[in-house]
């Protein structure tokens, strides 16, 4: 006789917090509106048909069921999967410490969530990402992932040392095969080109396309990279440094910067974060391809600035003027000539020697005889000259009122 325990939508709770064993002749069925909490070790001998929500707090064995839909881990315990090949729909991880993966191969076909923990892979193993995946947490995959990438983007949620290092790929042909591993790198391998200050020994992304060349960008993010203490390299004269993100090259066994980005990071610090974002494609192949984190001098060069329109009466204080900007360099005179539209000068102002300063200049929007100027184009020539370079620039401005 078989037994089956059934789970309709109307019911959307049940659990059990104790050790649960569902005999080989039973069949459980959570149904679509329905979630399910195992408590305890979960042993499922039986059939599992779930189009609901299963949810763990310890370990769950899915003996030899494969689609077993939609999962999620919870709890303060380290937690182990087991079971032959799995196949999910969602898969979230929200929990505090691990979750150990036995099955070789884990395929996620809906959404990849982790939120909280650590899912634990060996180089034999496949947590295989064909849907998408909710980043922003500070849960992470340490060791080895593929993902099927179609169209758009997709995130490697990925990380190592505490940290989320996540990689996210974007601009690929559809329906292409990626496979991330994300380790600690051997720090006898990290040889930086000329331009390369060092680079980090703390993690490292090796990108393989199994299948077909591939090119793709793609953007990291180094959380708890150390950016003042680098493997290799030497120091290199620069007002300022940056993170960048560089690939190895096998043709003369060196990193080097790939052209790209840096947002949204700190300065060179113990424990830095950020992300970079190349901006050309990065060529995958069957051969590994190795990105790193790397620190790299940034070169500052005066910055001139002319706005095209102004607003006397407008809520920006510093919208009130038209005047030139100018930074990275010592300015050593300004001459600055406005007319209107019947070429009559309506302002001048000219100024040299060592005490030239750019923010108590500006045409205010008055006539020379005091009268507010009308709304409309004015014309502008403007003679720079710095320490380093001089700038020369004539052009319309639009006065708004």
């Amino acid at each position: 006789m078989k037994y089956i325990l059934v789970i309709f939508y109307w019911l959307p709770i049940a659990a059990f917090s104790q050790t649960f064993n569902l005999g080989g002749d039973a069949g459980l069925f959570v149904g679509s509106d329905a979630s399910f909490y195992f408590g305890g070790n979960t042993t499922l001998n039986g059939n599992l048909n779930n189009q609901g929500q299963v949810t763990s707090f310890s370990d769950i064995n899915f003996v030899s069921n494969t689609d077993v839909g939609s999962i999620k881990f919870i709890g303060t315990a380290d937690q182990e999967l087991i079971g032959e090949e799995l196949i999910f729909f969602d898969f979230t991880v929200d929990k505090d410490g691990q979750l150990i993966v036995n099955p070789r191969k884990v395929t996620v076909n809906g959404t990849m969530s982790m939120a909280r923990g650590v899912i634990k892979t060996d180089a034999d193993q496949e947590v295989v990402i064909k849907g998408s995946t909710i980043s922003g947490g500070t849960g992470y995959i340490e060791g080895r992932a593929l993902g099927v990438l179609s169209n758009g983007e997709l995130t490697f949620p990925t990380g190592i040392n505490g940290f989320t290092n996540y990689i996210t790929f974007s601009g690929f042909d559809p329906n292409i095969t990626f496979e991330v591993r994300i380790l600690r790198p051997d720090g006898s391998t990290l040889n930086p080109d000329e331009d390369i200050v060092g680079i980090a020994d703390q993690v490292e992304w090796q990108v393989v396309s199994p299948e077909v060349p591939a090119s793709a960008f793609v953007s990291v993010d180094f959380s708890g990279i150390d950016l003042e203490n680098f493997q290799n390299g030497e120091q290199i004269r620069s007002e300022k440094y940056e993170a960048a993100l560089v690939m190895y090259t096998v043709d003369d066994t060196l990193y080097h910067s790939v052209p790209g980005v840096f947002v949204d990071g700190s300065d060179p610090q113990s424990e830095s974060f950020g992300r970079f974002e190349s901006t050309e494609r990065i060529p995958i192949s069957s051969e590994v391809t190795r990105l790193n984190i790397a620190l790299i001098p940034v070169i500052i060069r005066p910055h001139f600035f002319v706005p095209n329109s102004f607003a006397p009466n407008g809520e920006l204080d510093e919208n009130h003027l038209f005047r030139p900007f100018y930074s990275g360099d010592k300015v050593t005179s300004i001459y600055m000539r406005v007319f209107d539209s019947f070429n009559k000068e309506v302002y001048l102002f000219s100024q040299a020697g060592d005490d030239v300063d750019l923010s108590l200049m500006g045409w205010d929007g008055t006539m020379p005889s005091g009268q507010g100027a009308p709304n409309g184009v004015y014309y502008y020539t403007i003679q720079l000259q710095g320490e380093t370079e001089n700038h020369n620039q004539s052009g319309a401005v639009l006065l708004v009122k």
